[in-house]
Parts: structure tokens; sequence; C-alpha cells
């Protein structure tokens, strides 16, 4: 799967290789739970020139919490998805799709 690359295979091409495996799929979907609550709360504080700080007292949180969310690594629960949703004016939307819509 060389695309004549001197380093091997591309970054896409690993991704959609590796996307074949249910274990690296489910793990794929997971972090992007965790990416999408971290760019909300990043944008979140940006446009309000807030600290972490504040916003943990906006979420009613600890700032310890609102860095975790931020990094993007941490699946937070339902709940605190929908503190998030609350104080940023979004709406928490859950869905579930067939692989073939995913892809």
């Amino acid at each position: 799967m060389s695309t004549g690359s001197p380093l091997g295979e591309s970054v896409t091409d690993t991704i959609r290789r590796e996307r074949a495996d249910p274990e690296f799929r489910r793990e794929w979907t997971r972090l992007g739970v965790a990416e999408e609550v971290a760019q909300t709360l990043i944008r979140f504080r940006g446009d309000r020139g807030l600290t972490q700080k504040a916003a943990a007292q906006l979420l009613g949180m600890t700032e310890p919490m609102v860095s975790r969310l931020e990094r993007g690594d941490h699946v937070p629960n339902v709940d605190t998805m929908l503190r998030v949703a609350d104080a940023t004016g979004t709406v928490l939307r859950v869905e579930f799709v067939t692989e073939r819509q995913h892809v």
C-alpha cells in the first residue's frame, strides 16, 4: 500500500487500513466524541475570552475538569456533556447511523 513516499504509507492510507479493524473503529468513534466536546469548550472559551477557571465556574466544575475535557482524550458522561451543551448554548444530539452512512 505504498504511496511512493520514502517515509512509507500516508496517514490517510494508514487510517483507512486501520478502520477495517472493529476495535480501532470503536476507539476512533469514542475519541471523536471526546474531541467534539473539547472543540466545543475551547471555542466557547475563546469566543468569550474566558479562562478555564471562569469556564469551570459557569459549568459548575473544577478547573482541572475543564482542562481534562479540553485535552480531548477523555470521553465525558452524558450528564457532563449536557452541562457543556447548556452552558455553551448548544444542543447535545446523539445519532445512530449505519456503518455505511458513517464512512
